[in-house]
């Protein structure tokens, strides 16, 4: 039987070409033995863009891709923390990964993996499901200090709550 790994991911329309490498290098290097269950949060992604995500899903039998649309009915949040910072554009969707405890798809874990979107996975990231959080619900980096300008937008409660996920490679690559 193959373990089975909830991975979610938040981005707009406008990151689907990221996601589908994150995704096709995700299931490339899967272990044989894992079969990944790939939560999609985000308000627009198109059908059409859904369709070509799941047709690199559809390659490789080893996941399944579930899409969350927020800023809908029990999602709505009614607020809009999108914000340009230099070059850099902060969407709603990533204020989204700070939201995994009131998705109630979520219920069913007693942990899941975050991951960006615009990153390519070099092997198999079913290790990192593995590693004892003991009684936390989510393992991430909080946002350096040297960052903060980054999130000073976002409302302190929010703030505080808000984590990174493009960076796992220093740390996983020391213990795998």
């Amino acid at each position: 039987m193959q373990e089975r790994i909830p991975v979610f991911f938040t981005f707009d329309n406008n990151y689907v070409p990221q996601c589908g490498v994150t995704f096709e290098s995700l299931l490339y290097n899967a272990h044989k033995s894992v079969f990944y269950e790939l939560y999609v949060i985000s308000e627009d992604i198109s059908d059409e863009n859904i369709k070509k995500l799941e047709s690199i899903i559809k390659k490789y039998n080893n996941a399944e891709l579930k899409i969350i649309k927020c800023g809908k009915e029990e999602y709505e949040f009614g607020i809009d923390c999108s914000r340009q910072v230099g070059d850099t554009l902060f969407t709603k969707e990533a204020l989204y990964r700070c939201i995994p405890t009131m998705i109630k798809e979520f219920d069913k874990y007693d942990k899941i993996i975050y991951s960006d979107v615009d990153i390519v996975v070099m092997k198999d990231i079913s290790q990192l499901f593995d590693i004892d959080l003991e009684d936390k619900y989510l393992a991430s980096f909080k946002t350096p200090a040297f960052l903060y300008f980054e999130t000073e937008h976002l409302d302190k409660k929010i703030r505080d709550q808000y984590f990174g996920g493009g960076d796992l490679d220093n740390e996983f690559e020391k213990n795998a």
